[in-house]
């Protein structure tokens, strides 16, 4: 797989921060050697909420705004509204990250289920809609795209990442190695016998673009389903709506 020679050194720096370019080409890899696999899609497109929509199981690396990699995947999944979150830090589950998600699932439901699983702490975290899982905590805050590769290396496998002890020491030689070879095989590491605990949040999707509410962005209410739209999503909001919550507003489904 070709590299600029700056990604070769960002690689081979112990406290280098992988970007987007290694990143892609390592999902490259794995769609090369995996060709029915759906997902793995450019990374950039998850920050401008551009993805495609995959088939029913799909892998994908995801960017968060917080210079964070995490991997997300619905394969072996068995509820069609449910994905998994693999998080080597769990730094925050951002704004970004959950449209992106969103977007990916593109649901009709109207919560997200999230699963936060630390197979390390122990300590699982169950949201609505997705799993969110919380593995072989990372030391340091370089490596997160390391992880996030071996995560999707891993599914790709067969392996579950739940019970992957991955080698940090030997995480960055071997991927080095894997570009230079031209294909992705499973990182160093041991199986971890650790149970994981489950704890419980809920993620409301609201509006025709099925998305979580966003902070800068307002959102009107339907008079008669009860439902929230953004603002930006609509196209029958009248000034009058916007600036008075006594005035009645359908929703094009209620028309």
């Amino acid at each position: 797989m070709n590299l600029y020679d700056s990604d070769r050194e960002i690689l081979l720096n112990p406290t280098g921060w992988l970007n987007d370019t290694i990143m892609n080409a390592a999902q490259e890899m794995l769609k090369k050697q995996f060709p029915n696999l759906s997902g793995l899609q450019d990374v950039a497109l998850g920050l401008v909420v551009n993805f495609r929509i995959p088939g029913r199981e799909f892998l994908q690396i995801l960017h968060s705004p917080i210079n964070h990699w995490v991997t997300v995947s619905t394969i072996d999944v068995q509820n069609p509204n449910t994905i998994k979150l693999f998080d080597s830090k769990f730094a925050a589950v951002t704004t970004s990250l959950k449209t992106q998600i969103a977007a990916l699932l593109c649901t009709n439901n109207e919560t997200i289920q999230v699963n936060v699983v630390d197979s390390h702490s122990q300590v699982k975290y169950k949201f609505c809609y997705s799993s969110f899982n919380i593995l072989c905590t990372q030391m340091g805050s370089c490596d997160c795209g390391l992880f996030a590769i071996a995560y999707a290396v891993a599914v790709a496998f067969g392996k579950d990442p739940e019970v992957c002890i991955f080698n940090q020491e030997m995480m960055r030689k071997h991927l080095f190695h894997c570009f230079t070879e031209g294909i992705l095989t499973p990182f160093p590491g041991r199986a971890s016998n650790s149970a994981t605990n489950t704890l419980g949040e809920s993620i409301d999707v609201h509006c025709y673009c099925r998305m979580p509410e966003f902070k800068d962005i307002p959102m009107i209410e339907c008079t008669n389903c009860l439902k929230w739209f953004h603002y930006v999503c609509c196209e029958n909001v009248s000034e009058e709506c916007m600036d008075s919550s006594d005035i009645e507003w359908f929703c094009c489904n209620c028309l």
